[in-house]
C-alpha cells in the first residue's frame, strides 16, 4: 500500500540466507519493482564501491535509481516525490458539462436524453439569483467535466463568445485538459457565426431542426474516447 520504495544502501550485502540467494536487500528491489512502484535508493557518495567484494551487491549500488548524496538531500527528493500529484492517463469515463442560458434549456434538455440514452453522466449549470454562485458552480463543473457542451440556440452570440472566454480561464487551471469543447447550435436560424475560436473546439451544427444524428455521432465517438 505503500506511495513509494525507499531503501538505503551500504557497502555490506546484508543476510543471504540458503533458500534465498539474493539476499534480503535484492529481494526488496524486486518486490518494489514487480509492483511497480516508484524507487528511491540511496548510498554515502564516500562510499568506495571497488572495494565491495560481492558482484552482485557491487552491481546493486551502482544501480540507475541509486543516488549518492547526502542523506539531507536524499529526504528532500523523499519530500518532493511524495508531493508530486500522479497524473492520470485517461479520466475513468466521460462526465459531460452541458451549458446554457435559461432560455435554452429545453434543448439542453434534448441534449441530455441521447446523453442519458449512451449511458454517459452529464450536469447541467445551476441558475440562482446570486451570479457569485452561478460562478463557483460553473468553475467546479468545468474542473471535474471531461467535456462540455455549449447550447447555441435562443442565446446570442456574445453570450456564447463570453462564456468561451471565461472557460478558457477556468480550463487552463485544470490538470488535465478537456477530451472536447462543443458548440451544439440549434434551432433557430440564422446565427450570427462566432468571432472566436478557441483550442479543442468544435462546432455541431443543427439550426434548422434539431439534428440527433450529428449528436449521437459524436458521443459515440466520446464514449470510445476519440472525441
Amino acid at each position: 500500500k505503500s506511495s513509494i520504495f525507499v531503501q538505503l544502501l551500504s557497502g555490506v550485502p546484508g543476510k543471504k540466507p540458503p533458500d534465498l540467494p539474493q539476499g534480503y536487500v535484492q529481494l526488496q528491489l524486486d518486490k518494489a519493482k514487480d509492483l511497480q512502484k516508484p524507487i528511491l535508493q540511496w548510498r554515502n557518495p564516500a562510499l568506495d564501491i571497488s572495494s565491495i567484494e560481492d558482484e552482485d551487491h557491487k552491481h546493486l549500488v551502482n544501480g540507475d535509481t541509486v543516488r549518492a548524496e547526502g542523506i539531507e538531500d536524499f529526504k528532500r527528493e523523499i519530500r518532493k516525490r511524495l508531493s508530486e500529484k500522479p497524473k492520470l492517463s485517461k479520466p475513468v469515463s466521460a462526465f459531460v458539462f452541458v451549458n446554457m442560458e435559461t432560455s435554452d434549456r429545453p434543448l439542453a434538455e434534448q441534449v441530455c436524453v441521447v446523453l442519458d440514452r449512451y449511458g454517459i453522466d452529464y450536469c447541467l449549470p445551476v441558475q440562482k439569483s446570486d451570479p457569485s454562485k452561478n460562478r463557483q458552480d460553473m468553475e467546479q463543473n468545468l474542473l471535474e467535466c471531461t467535456c462540455m457542451i455549449i447550447i447555441y440556440g435562443n442565446s446570442t452570440e456574445d453570450w456564447v463568445k463570453h462564456t468561451l472566454l471565461e472557460s478558457r480561464k477556468i480550463i487552463a487551471n485544470r490538470e488535465q485538459p478537456l477530451e472536447a469543447l462543443v458548440v451544439f447550435e440549434g434551432p433557430p436560424e440564422p446565427k450570427d457565426p462566432l468571432s472566436i475560436k478557441i483550442s479543442n473546439m468544435q462546432i455541431l451544427n443543427s439550426q434548422h431542426e434539431f439534428n440527433e444524428s450529428k449528436l449521437t455521432e459524436f458521443v459515440e465517438r466520446l464514449k470510445k474516447g476519440g472525441a
